[in-house]
C-alpha cells in the first residue's frame, strides 16, 4: 500500500505540473465525453464488530479495476458520470483459525477472491482548471467467489451460495484531469450491504454481517476533452 501511494503522489505532482504549463491553452470541451478509467484497487472485507465469534484477522488485499464511462455536463462546474466497470475485492485472512469467515473450519490463512462487475453513478464538480471531486452511488454483480487456503485447497462461494448476487454502497473520491483527457483518480468504496448469505450459512454463524470496503488509485482518460 506504501508503494501504490508514493505512486500516486508521483502522478499527482506530474499532473499538476501539467496543468501549470497548461494554462495558456484553451478550456476543455464541455461536451458529453466517453472514456476509460482502470488502476489498482486495495480491498478489505470488514466483519462486523457486533459479531460474538471469532476474531478475524482480516487484511488488505490488492487487487485491480478497469472500466468505462460517459462524463455528462450538468450545467456549472457539475457533472454526472455513469460507469461500467469490473474490479476486484475480497480479503486476506490470517491467523490459526478454528473456523474462517464464511466456510465452517479448517486452520491456516485464507484468501477470499471477489469479482464484480460493477455500475457506479458518479456526481462531479469539476473546476475549470481540471480538479474534481465525486460521490455516488454503486450497485455491483457478483461473477467470481472463491476462497482458497495456504494449502491449495479452493471453495466455490457463488455455487455454494455463500456470497450474495450484489452488493450496494457508495463511494466518494478526488481526482485530476488534464486537457489532453489524461488524469489521476483516487476513489473509496464503502459498502453497506452484507455479502455473506446467510440464508446459506453454516450452523452458529448465520449473525455474521460482512461488507466490503476498496481504495482504487488509478488513471482515467477521457475522450474528446481537449478542443
Amino acid at each position: 500500500m506504501k508503494k501504490i501511494s508514493l505512486f500516486a503522489l508521483a502522478l499527482a505532482a506530474g499532473f499538476a505540473g501539467m496543468a501549470q504549463n497548461q494554462e495558456l491553452r484553451t478550456e476543455m470541451s464541455v461536451q458529453p465525453r466517453f472514456g476509460l478509467r482502470g488502476g489498482a484497487s486495495i480491498s478489505m472485507l470488514e466483519l462486523d464488530d457486533d459479531y460474538s465469534g471469532t476474531a478475524y484477522n482480516m487484511e488488505n488485499k490488492t487487487t485491480f479495476h478497469a472500466g468505462a464511462f460517459v462524463n455528462i455536463p450538468l450545467g456549472g462546474m457539475l457533472r454526472i458520470q455513469p460507469e461500467i466497470s469490473y474490479y476486484g475485492g475480497g480479503s486476506k485472512v490470517r491467523g490459526n483459525l478454528v473456523s474462517n469467515p464464511l466456510v465452517t473450519s479448517g486452520t491456516g490463512n485464507y484468501e477470499l477472491d471477489l469479482h464484480y462487475i460493477g455500475l457506479p453513478v458518479m456526481f462531479q464538480l469539476q473546476t475549470p482548471g481540471g480538479f474534481f471531486v465525486e460521490a455516488g452511488p454503486q450497485g455491483a454483480f457478483l461473477v467470481k467467489g472463491q476462497e482458497e487456503v495456504t494449502n491449495g485447497a479452493k471453495t466455490d462461494l457463488k455455487e455454494k451460495e455463500l456470497v450474495k448476487q450484489l452488493d450496494f454502497g457508495a463511494a466518494g473520491g478526488i481526482g485530476y484531469l488534464s486537457r489532453i483527457g489524461l488524469g489521476i483518480n483516487a476513489r473509496y468504496y464503502h459498502g453497506l450491504s452484507n455479502v455473506f448469505n446467510s440464508d446459506n450459512s453454516p450452523e452458529g454463524s448465520g449473525d455474521r454481517e460482512i461488507s466490503t470496503r476498496s481504495l482504487q488509485i488509478g488513471l482515467v482518460y477521457h475522450f474528446g476533452a481537449a478542443k
